[in-house]
C-alpha cells in the first residue's frame, strides 16, 4: 500500500545519507544531520562559508544537492549579479545557480528524480562533487561582481583567463569525461584544505 511505500523510501533515504554522513566524517568533516531527510557541511575558508546541503525528499522522490552562500548579496549589486548568474547558467544543461532577490542569497542546486529507488552512492558522490566544483569554479567572480565594481562580462572574462592558464592541455592519457564532474569529492575536499 502507498503508506507502507513511504516508510519503505524513508528507510532507504536514511540508509542513503548514513552512508554519506559516514564518508564526510571520514574525511575529517563535521557534518550535521537534519531530520532524517538531509545532511549538511558547513564549509569555512577564508573568504567565505557555504553550506551544502544534500537531501532526499520522499514524498517526490528527489535527491538534491544545493549550495548555499552564507553572505548576501548587497541590494544595490543585485541586478548585476542576477545577470551574471544568468549568463553562467548558460553553460548549465543539468544544475544551476539561483539568486533570491528578496534576500539576496546566492545557491547552486542541482537535483535528480529517483523512481523508487535507492541512489547509489557514486550518484550521491557525483551530485556534491558538481556542486562543490561549481562554487569553486565560480565563487571568484560571483563575489567580484557582488562586493566589487566588477562587470559580469569582466569576472567571466578574468575567470576564463584563470583556467587556461591553470589547467594544463589535454594528453591522450585525459580519460575524463564530461560528464563526470571536476574532481572527486575528495581532491575536491583536498584543495578546499579539509582532509
Amino acid at each position: 500500500d502507498g503508506a507502507g511505500l513511504v516508510e519503505q523510501q524513508r528507510g532507504d533515504i536514511a540508509r542513503c545519507l548514513d552512508i554519506l554522513e559516514a564518508g564526510l566524517e571520514a574525511c575529517g568533516l563535521k557534518v550535521e544531520r537534519r531530520r532524517d531527510a538531509a545532511v549538511q557541511l558547513h564549509v569555512n575558508t577564508a573568504d567565505t562559508c557555504i553550506f551544502y546541503t544534500l537531501a532526499l525528499d520522499a514524498d517526490r522522490d528527489w535527491l538534491i544537492s544545493l549550495g548555499a552562500n552564507a553572505a548576501r548579496v548587497p541590494e544595490s549589486r543585485r541586478p548585476v549579479v542576477a545577470e551574471l548568474v544568468a549568463r553562467i547558467n548558460q553553460n548549465y544543461i543539468v544544475g544551476g545557480f539561483d539568486f533570491d532577490f528578496a534576500d539576496g542569497e546566492l545557491r547552486y542546486r542541482i537535483g535528480h528524480v529517483l523512481g523508487h529507488e535507492d541512489p547509489p552512492y557514486p550518484l550521491v558522490e557525483r551530485f556534491v562533487g558538481y556542486t562543490v566544483s561549481a562554487w569553486n569554479r565560480w565563487h571568484a567572480a560571483l563575489m567580484s561582481v557582488a562586493y566589487g565594481e566588477v562587470t559580469p562580462e569582466t569576472a567571466i572574462t578574468r575567470m576564463q583567463a584563470r583556467e587556461v592558464t591553470a589547467d594544463p592541455a589535454p594528453t591522450e592519457s585525459d580519460d575524463a569525461s564530461e560528464d563526470e564532474p571536476d574532481a572527486d569529492i575528495d581532491t575536491i575536499l583536498e584543495q578546499l584544505g579539509l582532509t
